[in-house]
């Protein structure tokens, strides 16, 4: 009988990551493979982890090939690696404007370039990015981050129409803040309450919702949603 499909998960160490791991591991759907810099306590039959830091040269094509050996195959990713920066672009670094455009954009682009090779043998799969309504609030402080998104967004967009030919469908999944996850830690009440205040519903998205629209754009029932921007939280 054929085993379960595996599920990568990378920033799996906190935040959005966690959240996505710790539910689809409770409804026993996948096999998951998370990858963070850091060890994770998730003790579970169903779970692998791989701990590296994908900023390393090599360390995304090792990743993929490390699951090809153990799975043979990627049929799921969601890409939550990101890093959040709230900063003036006055105080910004040079170090700084370099970190976050890797995590945020180019190490993404990596992963789903390597994944996608294996999921093109198969025939299928699903990926999903993750970006933040930053991206059209504008949100002082956030020049840096939801820069980096929107270049995320726009590789959403083009790779889709790249790789629908091999039946693997890309969306990106744009959030407001998410309840419990450090998702605005970086940010100071002044900007948390701009945002929030400025969302259709003026409140942060609650768990169950952003697990239930992950649920359901991995689902068959979705495999007409492909290169869509689709904004979780606001308009």
């Amino acid at each position: 009988m054929e085993s379960k499909p595996i599920l990568l998960v990378t920033g799996a160490s906190g935040g959005l990551g966690k959240v996505a791991i710790e539910y689809f591991l409770a409804k026993n759907d996948f096999l998951i493979v998370g990858c963070s810099r850091s060890k994770v306590e998730i003790n579970h039959p169903n779970y692998f982890h791989v701990e590296s830091d994908l900023s390393k040269q090599n360390a995304v094509t090792d990743l993929i090939t490390q699951i090809q050996k153990k799975y043979g195959r990627i049929d799921f990713l969601i890409n939550a690696i990101g890093v959040s920066h709230s900063k003036l672009n006055y105080f910004t670094s040079e170090s700084e404007i370099f970190d976050v455009f890797n995590v945020n954009t180019l190490l993404p682009l990596k992963i789903i370039k390597e994944s996608a090779k294996l999921m093109a043998k198969k025939g299928f799969g699903k990926i999903l990015n993750l970006s933040t309504i930053h991206v059209t609030h504008a949100t002082v402080g956030t020049a840096l981050y939801s820069g980096s998104k929107s270049a995320l967004e726009q590789i959403t967009r083009v790779l889709a129409s790249e790789l629908i030919g091999s039946k693997i469908y890309l969306n990106c999944l744009r959030l407001s803040a998410v309840e419990n996850t450090g998702m605005t830690n970086t940010l100071t009440n002044e900007s948390k309450n701009q945002l929030l205040n400025n969302t259709i519903f003026k409140r942060e998205v609650k768990v169950s919702e952003f697990t239930g629209a992950l649920n359901f754009l991995l689902s068959s029932e979705a495999n007409g949603i492909c290169g869509q921007i689709i904004t979780l939280g606001d308009l």
